[in-house]
């Protein structure tokens, strides 16, 4: 039983595969990290209750997969909650311009890390920490930008 209102969080876990490149099938491939392209991937989306964690959901990965597809249905799982969405919090592989079109579309607070990608978020997150930042993410998602 969730309470009236409940905060969410959702993480992407790669687990780095070492073995033989033959036997690679099934698993998810993505940008060289510890050494390796093939992982063993899963997504999770959990509640919060009184600091304690409940599963909702728990999705592999495969290739093809993106962050903001697997966020669309995560998302669609919390349309379907009785319970009121108070935040979602994500882990930093959800840091895209079509994540952030998902969340906003879906109406929801929410918090996650920033990537420092290009010199002038770097500039911005290099002057301290209490403050506002006005920071443009732009991309198209379905002809819209």
């Amino acid at each position: 039983m969730l309470p009236e209102q409940v905060e969410v969080c959702a993480d992407l876990h790669l687990r780095p595969y070492y073995g033989d490149k033959d036997d690679t099938d099934g698993l998810y491939h993505s940008e060289a990290k510890r050494g390796t392209t093939a992982f063993h991937a899963y997504a999770t989306l959990y509640v919060r209750v009184q600091n304690k964690r409940y599963t909702l959901a728990v999705r592999r990965l495969t290739d093809g997969d993106t962050a903001s597809s697997v966020l669309a249905e995560f998302l669609g799982i919390l349309d379907g909650l009785d319970a009121e969405v108070k935040a979602v919090y994500l882990d930093r592989e959800f840091y895209d311009s079509k994540c952030l079109m998902l969340l906003q579309a879906h109406n929801h607070a929410y918090v996650m890390p920033i990537i420092r990608w290009g010199q002038t978020i770097k500039q911005e997150l290099s002057e301290g920490w209490s403050r506002v930042i006005q920071h443009d993410l732009t991309a198209k998602l379905d002809g819209h930008s």
